[in-house]
């Protein structure tokens, strides 16, 4: 299942550059960005990942 993730919200500076508006996908397991992803990024992220991968329907 691909899964397209949206920036809502920044706040103060993001290292990599995101902002409202941007995305990046979940593609099972595989994140996918054309920037690189931050450690608050791939952890907010990861829970979803886990719930998706244990039966959580979105």
């Amino acid at each position: 299942m691909k899964v397209k993730i949206e920036v809502v919200k920044v706040e103060g500076k993001c290292s990599a550059g995101y902002k409202p508006g941007d995305v990046f996908y979940l593609n099972e397991f595989i994140l996918e960005s054309e920037k690189p992803l931050c450690i608050h990024a791939v952890l907010a992220v990861s829970h979803v990942a886990y719930a998706l991968a244990h039966g959580m329907d979105i």
